[in-house]
């Protein structure tokens, strides 16, 4: 539970605070924006056993390649043999599958915001800053409660980064609640105990999720 915790608000807050910034860097007049959407939205089409054994290769091969090249520090901590960086690799992985995903909803929520309250904004004399506090942050309060719904359930669903990656090393430290209740059933074989689990498990993420949408709705009709 406390692994599946610290992973959740590691990847709950990367993904949508990545998926923002991209979608306000692809919504900005640029050439070629639309060659960048599919570009961030492509690793959502990648599945997630396929992703982890990728990103295990870039940890453990290419991060110390790019170490001896850069000497950047970065690039050599052992991310995935320390509980706290293997949790927070896992994140970093989720949030490169997820981040377009993410994006897409932003977008659809930003390219609904009239043009003429920004116009009206500068005529004021608002800065960019103030804009985005006051505009865009406002407006897309129902693109994040959404946002939040789907990355909050999808971290505590999160299983197949989890073998693939880590498998719940360092002794079992970033074992997240699916795979603990996977190994529970076909590795103990203590199925009866694993579906008491996962009745558990499932009220759980409908408390979690059904109290975030609660919390952002109410927020929404602050504005």
């Amino acid at each position: 539970m406390r692994a599946t915790s610290i992973y959740l608000l590691y990847s709950v807050v990367l993904i949508n605070i990545i998926g923002f910034l991209l979608a306000l860097l692809v919504t900005r007049p640029l050439k070629g924006a639309n060659l960048l959407r599919a570009s961030f939205f492509i690793p959502n089409m990648i599945g997630g056993l396929l992703l982890g054994y990728i990103w295990k290769f870039i940890f453990l091969k290419i991060f110390p390649s790019m170490y001896d090249f850069t000497g950047l520090f970065f690039f050599n901590y052992p991310w995935l043999s320390e509980t706290q960086l293997a949790l927070a690799g896992m994140a970093i992985v989720s949030t490169w599958q997820m981040g377009g995903y993410i994006m897409i909803i932003y977008i659809a929520a930003i390219q609904a915001i009239p043009e003429e309250y920004y116009e009206a904004a500068r005529i004021d004399g608002a800065s960019a800053f103030q804009m985005m506090k006051n505009i865009t942050l406002p407006l897309v309060a129902p693109a994040i409660t959404i946002s939040l719904f789907l990355t909050v359930s999808q971290g505590f669903k999160m299983f197949d980064v989890n073998v693939s990656l880590t498998n719940g090393d360092p002794a079992r430290t970033t074992e997240l609640l699916a795979l603990n209740i996977y190994q529970t059933a076909f590795t103990n074989s203590e199925f009866s105990y694993a579906q008491s689990l996962s009745l558990m498990f499932m009220l759980l993420i409908a408390v979690v999720t059904l109290t975030q949408v609660y919390i952002s709705k109410k927020r929404e009709l602050e504005y």
